[in-house]
């Protein structure tokens, strides 16, 4: 656990480097293998693999939660909304940032989380899969970056590729 009064950093490897020289630590800061940052575990690596994990601890005691709910009378619309607001929401936080670098096995052990809610009533049958909820997140938050002149990303956007021609509507006109 780290602690909160003193400084920390974390130096980012290669996954399965075994000839990685760690550089000379900083006088006062504490080096650390993972941390969590606005609440997303990451690692020296940049393995989000601890995270699904906290994730998906998290989500089990939701689902207690979600049956509780049932049990003292809340209805199928309701507990729909509620399993929404709790549940999706704690497994799509801040996923823009982390999505990209789950691997296959991360991704099937947060769908296999959405399942089992499904199959016990607290989300509609017909819900979306865990990688469209992902790419949709990742489609808005790449058009409100587009759309907002002031977003803090907007400055990192490459600059707008003009056009003469006459072409098919593409997702953004910049250069890439």
């Amino acid at each position: 656990k780290l602690n909160k009064s003193k400084s920390h950093e974390m130096i980012v490897r290669k996954p399965r480097t075994d000839s990685y020289i760690n550089p000379p630590t900083t006088n006062g800061i504490e080096r650390v293998g993972e941390m969590v940052v606005l609440g997303v575990k990451l690692t020296d690596t940049l393995s989000f693999h601890k995270h699904v994990d906290r994730i998906v601890a998290h989500t089990a005691q939701t689902s207690y939660a979600l049956r509780l709910l049932r049990s003292h009378g809340l209805g199928a619309p309701q507990i729909y909304d509620v399993a929404r607001a709790t549940l999706v929401a704690q497994l799509t936080y801040a996923s823009p940032a982390w999505a990209g670098f789950t691997n296959c096995e991360d991704n099937a052990r947060l769908q296999s989380v959405l399942n089992k809610v499904q199959r016990a009533g607290f989300l509609p049958p017909n819900f979306q899969k865990f990688k469209q909820i992902v790419d949709a997140a990742d489609v808005q938050l790449f058009r409100t970056i587009i759309s907002n002149e002031d977003h803090i990303l907007h400055q990192l956007l490459p600059a707008v590729k003009a056009n003469s021609h006459n072409l098919r509507k593409r997702a953004h006109n910049f250069e890439i």
